[in-house]
């Protein structure tokens, strides 16, 4: 079946964008540990991109699903198709697969939880300033510490 060598393929091209995915993820954890503004926005972009290159995988995944389908071959899911078809290179990738989608939960609610921590020492700071008497939504005048 060439559509099956076809989903291989976009399993394996998925495979590794979840893999860089994972290493993005644990950089923005770090640079979200280190307040890194910089280095946040960096890896916002590269994931923002990251992500459109595998829903486009996904979406033509689908296709390639669907299309089956409708030649009467096809499955509603990739565990379908490899109960079919008991090719284990297929159950091998659709494992690993799941597994990086479970660490890639994993990694975003921590960074989530840091994300909110930060959000939080913000609102915090700024009703600090207001018990100085500062007022926050006035311009801020931006001072440079010297190295």
């Amino acid at each position: 079946m060439k559509e099956v060598e076809t989903i291989k393929a976009l399993l394996t091209a998925e495979l590794e964008g979840c893999k860089a995915l994972v290493e993005l993820l644990r950089k923005e954890k770090e640079y979200l540990l280190n307040l890194d503004v910089q280095g946040i926005e960096q890896v916002s972009k590269e994931k923002d991109s990251l992500l459109l290159q595998l829903r486009l995988y996904d979406e033509e995944r689908e296709r390639v699903m669907a299309r089956m389908k409708k030649e009467g071959k096809g499955f509603n899911t990739i565990k379908d198709l490899c109960e079919f078809t008991a090719d284990e290179e297929l159950k091998g990738l659709r494992s690993k697969l799941r597994s990086l989608l479970q660490s890639l939960k994993e990694l975003n609610e921590v960074n989530r939880l840091l994300i909110d921590r930060s959000i939080e020492h913000l609102h915090q700071g700024i009703e600090f300033c207001k018990t100085l008497g500062f007022d926050p939504s006035s311009k801020l005048r931006v001072v440079q510490r010297e190295a």
